[in-house]
Order: C-alpha cells, then structure tokens, then sequence
C-alpha cells in the first residue's frame, strides 16, 4: 500500500477503534484489490474472502426483483469496511457487487481475521461491536427512507455518494438505479432530475450524474 492508502485507512472510523498495535497489525495485513467500472466484485452466494476497505471508487450492491430485473438497493463508498457480516459468520454473500468507477480496496482476508483473533485480546469484541455500529445505521436508514420525502432522500444519497469523491461530483447510476436506492418509480426520480437540473444543481449524462453545487443540494434535506 502507498503511504497515502495508509494515511487514508487509519482515519476511518472502522480501523481507528482498534488499538494502535492491532490496528497496525491490521494495515500490515491488508492487501490492495483493484477493480474498473462495472467489473464484478462478487456474486451472490460466494464465499467471504474478507473484509474489504473501500479507498476509492464504491461497491454496488444488487439484488433481482420478482419481475427479473436487476436493481441496487446500496452501495459503499470510500472509508467503509464492508464485509464483516459474511466474514464474521462464514455466510455467502448475500448478494451481488460491483465496481463503481476505478475501484481500489484494501482486503483483510478471512484467514488473517482468525489470525487477529488468535493473536489480539481487543480484536474480536471490537469487530463484533463495528458489526453492531453497522446495524443500528442500517436500522436509522431504515427509519430515514420512512419519514422523509423522495426528493430527501435523493438528495441523501447523492451527498453521500459524493462526500468522499475527492473533488469528483459524479454519480455513476442509472434513473433506474436511483429509483431502487429511493424507493419509488423511475419516473418519480426523472421528475425531480429535471427538476434539479432546471435549477442549475445537477446535470444529467447517460448512466451518470454530475453534481454541481452540492451545497444548494444539501440544503433539500432541511
């Protein structure tokens, strides 16, 4: 890993609630993966190969909907640690991933976390408490999707997608994708599109979103 990916890992909140020694250890056992747009990350069903540090570039998750169309339903972006549910219990993966833009993670590989938990007394109660910060978010974003409107929640999404894109305000979904994120029709998200793009916010490319004065836009979450 360059300095820069170390730097960039130590500051994530997943890592920094180690201790020093162990989260040390961790970096030293990390390995860099590197993937481009739309490649394959995994598949639904594979088995765990780690916990992946998102450095640049995102995942997106995808699930198949009863009528057969592929939807995403999240993503992780740079700073996340993701994979620890799979990791942890020795579950396939729960569902497919890939690439967003030039993806770089750093990969903390099954037989390493055993190693962790063999060698470090604060390894395990700490994995297991991130794993527990993990799902009271996903139960707030729950909460968030119910008691906010969908042009909230678009505006969410996209300031979250955007805020570790180092200077890059573009978003690499389709309407349909965005649809899925949100929880309405494609139609219902091309409305507010073109209502923001009316409003000089976003500009609108095929497969792509560029985001252009994302302060106005957070201010649609007020």
């Amino acid at each position: 890993m360059t300095p820069d990916d170390l730097e960039f890992l130590r500051s994530t909140e997943w890592l920094s609630s180690f201790s020093k020694t162990t989260s040390e250890e961790i970096l030293n056992r990390c390995t860099i993966r590197e993937y481009t747009h739309g490649q394959s990350v995994h598949k639904k069903g594979d088995k765990s190969d780690g916990i992946q540090a998102i450095i640049n570039g995102g995942i997106r998750y995808t699930a198949v909907t009863a009528a057969g169309y592929e939807t995403s339903f999240a993503v992780a972006i740079p700073s996340d640690w993701a994979g620890d549910l799979s990791s942890i219990g020795g579950f396939g993966k729960s569902h497919d991933g890939y690439a967003i833009g030039a993806l770089r993670i750093a990969l903390l590989s099954v037989s390493d976390i055993e190693a962790l938990k063999r060698r470090f007394d604060d390894f395990y109660p700490t994995l297991i408490n991130n794993l527990c910060i993990s799902m009271r978010e996903a139960f707030e974003e729950i909460d968030m999707i119910l008691s906010t409107t969908p042009e909230q929640r678009l505006a969410w999404r996209l300031c979250d997608f955007c805020v570790h894109a180092a200077g890059e305000n573009a978003v690499l979904f389709n309407q349909q994708d965005l649809a899925a994120l949100v929880g309405v029709s494609r139609q219902s998200i091309n409305k507010i599109l073109q209502k923001w793009a009316q409003q000089d916010l976003i500009e609108t490319e095929y497969g792509k979103l560029n985001i252009l004065d994302i302060k106005r836009l957070r201010e649609v979450l007020k």
